[in-house]
Order: structure tokens, then sequence, then C-alpha cells
């Protein structure tokens, strides 16, 4: 944790997204943790670039990550490593507002955006 202690969030992606709640560990010790929602397995946790990554089918797999004010920053930095197999574009990480559409209005997203070759 004293590793990234600088950063809101930081997941890696490593853990079995079958497993119990939450599946997906903030290593900031923020507490930002994610739950998995859709169809993903233990067979969707596969080998990445830099140790084991998370496979999302691109139909309903993502993980859910509560709001928390530590998400709520001012100046960001977004960083992944993305494969994409399908041509379509897929969201990997969504920080939306809050519901009601009130300041503070917070919101971020990593998106993978597969262009047709002319």
């Amino acid at each position: 944790e004293a590793v990234w202690s600088d950063y809101a969030a930081v997941f890696h992606l490593k853990d079995d997204p079958s497993g119990s709640a939450p599946q997906l560990v903030d290593s900031t010790g923020n507490g930002n943790n994610g739950t998995s929602n859709g169809s993903m397995t233990s067979g969707d946790v596969v080998t990445g670039t830099i140790g084991d990554a998370t496979r999302f089918d691109t139909i309903d797999d993502y993980y859910n990550i509560p709001d928390a004010a530590t998400l709520d920053v001012t100046q960001i930095t977004i960083q992944g490593w993305c494969a994409a197999h399908e041509n379509s574009d897929n969201d990997f990480f969504i920080k939306p507002a809050v519901a009601s559409w009130a300041s503070p209005f917070v919101s971020y997203y990593l998106r993978l955006v597969q262009l047709n070759p002319w």
C-alpha cells in the first residue's frame, strides 16, 4: 500500500472475478475495491503483459467500484495495458458523475476505440 499511497486507486486485475467480493482489490489502501458483474469466471484470469490480467467479454463483464471522495480528483492520469481482440469499442474504466448531477461533477473514463481502416 505504501508504494501506491500517492494514487487514488490502483487495480492490477489479477484477482479471480468469480471469488468472494470484493474481487477487484485497490492496491492503494483507499478501499476503492470493486465487485465483478456479468458472466465473469476464474477462466477470465489470463496471462498479461506484466503478470496476470483479466479478460472481459465486451458484452456484460465489468467491475463496479462504488463512488468515493478519494476518486473525486482534480488532476488525473489513467493508464492501462489493453489488448482488443474484437472490432468494437471497449470501456475499461468509467467513473461517472454522481447520480444527481449535482456538484461536485467528476466524471472520467478509459476507452479503447477500434477504428475501421480506410
